[in-house]
């Protein structure tokens, strides 16, 4: 069954397909290959219609994209060192699921609107939860997004609180109080 129609060559630098819906997706030519060109959101839904046999390659090396390391150890969920095609469908299946707005990410900056998590779904919801917990632990003003920068600044800060008795951290919301031990009797 064809998912793509209608290649209409654009130039000798890139081309673009038409899917069922309209959508069009464009292809730039980097060296010898043409890439898919991802810039928002919608673009990354595409990639989930994508036919693999349209793929430069369906794995690579972790090391060989330029990438924040931390974010790559995500996408390799079975961390064997590779990112695999369906690692990457996964990872934006998940970002679909939490993120109801996605027109930010075509700003290209490290900042995420608290607004475009969508509060509907249970990811979300969890999401939306821990980033104002975030905000909230680092005593921040502004409270209507969240950056990768507070996001580490808020791990460094919890990777050196106490565990407690059962291994989980002792972190607390600012200003709860540690409730009392029961006597036992």
């Amino acid at each position: 069954m064809r998912r793509f129609c209608m290649m209409v060559l654009q130039d000798g630098c890139s081309f673009s397909f038409k899917d069922r819906r309209g959508r069009r997706l464009r292809f730039l030519r980097y060296g010898d290959s043409y890439q898919l060109y991802i810039k928002t959101g919608e673009d990354l839904d595409a990639v989930l219609r994508l036919d693999e046999s349209l793929w430069a390659a369906t794995s690579a090396p972790r090391d060989a994209f330029r990438c924040d390391p931390r974010f790559l150890s995500f996408v390799d969920s079975d961390g064997d060192g590779r990112i695999k095609s369906w690692e990457i469908k996964e990872a934006i299946r998940w970002l679909g699921e939490r993120l109801g707005d996605r027109s930010c990410m075509a700003d290209r900056i490290a900042v995420l609107p608290l607004s475009a998590i969508d509060s509907g779904t249970a990811g979300g919801k969890s999401l939306l939860s821990l980033a104002a917990f975030i905000l909230e632990r680092l005593m921040e003003k502004d409270r209507d997004s969240i950056s990768l920068a507070q996001v580490r600044r808020f791990t460094a800060e919890a990777s050196q609180q106490p565990l407690n008795g059962d291994g989980s951290s002792c972190l607390r919301r600012p200003g709860m109080r540690r409730r009392p031990r029961s006597s036992g009797t």
